[in-house]
């Protein structure tokens, strides 16, 4: 397979050795003193940027100093996930995290960082399904009618999703190898751009989260014709499985969110945040909101998300090989 390097860069990935060489922060008894960044890997308008934004004014308040979001993305999240291992081990910069770098390590083999050496997990936040979506104009009705399309002229459907790897991206890639169909897969630097296009119609469909698209689906601007999961979600209850549409392999596909800091952070501070983020998860209001944009609140302990990372990564190889998907970058 392509090797992941290509995409971010080599030059970034012969500075790492002497960036993160630098010794950590001891801890503050009062942390935090001051403003704390959240660094999103991906462009604005999509899952985890969606989810953080909901989940950092609850920080701010239980915890006393500004949660300011700070969206990098670029590299299939590498770009925003280096910008904090680079960071002082301090707890002042932390990495809304998603799937993402679980889906790449299974598609590429490597990452330009080591997942598990450069990052201390904090806890999982919320997980939930993509949802296939096209533009009411393309005529489309159900997702037979846009195969059967894909079916009679190979490569002429255009996907966007919100980069290579993305779980959009794989959602792609593996529905392609269970119903034997091309479509082609254009990338964006995220979900939201990603969504911008296909609003615009520059693209015909794609896999989306749903918290980027329901509001579009219900004003009519998109048309949702399936979604992954075990079972219908709460948000969208009239758009049916990949499984009820008689394409139970597709099903796997969907995501998840998390928090984690630069390894060398002192330990009690994951284990504060991981304590308020598990408080703040349960929060009635929020359990509320999230169910209505899809996502299904889920908290972990440090080495319970770390485990949670390592089996998502066990899986997506599994469903890599299986289904023999191979990714140009």
């Amino acid at each position: 397979m392509t090797s992941y390097a290509k995409m971010f860069g080599a030059a970034g990935l012969l500075c790492l050795p002497f960036l993160l060489s630098t010794a950590p922060v001891i801890a503050d008894e009062n942390y935090p003193q001051r403003p704390v960044t959240i660094v999103v890997p991906f462009a604005p308008g999509g899952g985890a940027d969606n989810l953080v934004r909901l989940v950092a004014p609850h920080l701010s308040e239980r915890l006393g100093q500004e949660f300011v979001i700070e969206n990098r993305g670029g590299g299939g999240s590498a770009i925003g996930s280096v910008h904090v291992i680079q960071a002082p081990a301090d707890g002042y910069t932390l990495l809304s995290h998603s799937s993402s770098a679980a889906i790449n390590t299974a598609l590429y083999g490597e990452l330009p960082y080591d997942l598990f050496g450069d990052l201390h997990p904090i806890s999982l936040l919320a997980s939930g399904p993509v949802v296939l979506v096209v533009h009411p104009d393309s005529g489309y009705e159900s997702l037979d009618e846009l195969l059967d399309a894909a079916r009679a002229e190979p490569g002429s459907i255009v996907f966007s999703t919100g980069g290579p790897g993305s779980p959009p991206h794989l959602a792609l890639e593996l529905m392609m190898s269970v119903t034997d169909t091309e479509f082609v897969a254009q990338h964006y630097r995220g979900a939201g751009p990603a969504t911008v296009d296909l609003l615009g119609g520059h693209v015909t469909a794609m896999f989306s989260g749903v918290s980027q698209s329901r509001e579009h689906i219900d004003a009519g601007s998109l048309r949702a014709i399936g979604i992954t999961g075990a079972e219908r979600n709460a948000a969208l209850p009239d758009v049916p499985t990949m499984a009820e549409l008689g394409y139970e392999g597709v099903s796997a596909a969907g995501t998840f969110w998390g928090m984690l800091a630069r390894r060398g952070t002192p330990q009690a501070i994951i284990d504060r945040l991981n304590a308020e983020l598990v408080e703040i998860m349960k929060t009635p209001e929020l359990v509320e909101r999230l169910t209505q944009l899809g996502y299904v609140a889920r908290t972990t302990t440090p080495q319970g998300y770390e485990d949670h990372i390592r089996g998502e990564i066990e899986l997506w190889t599994r469903v890599v090989e299986e289904a023999n998907i191979q990714v140009e970058q």
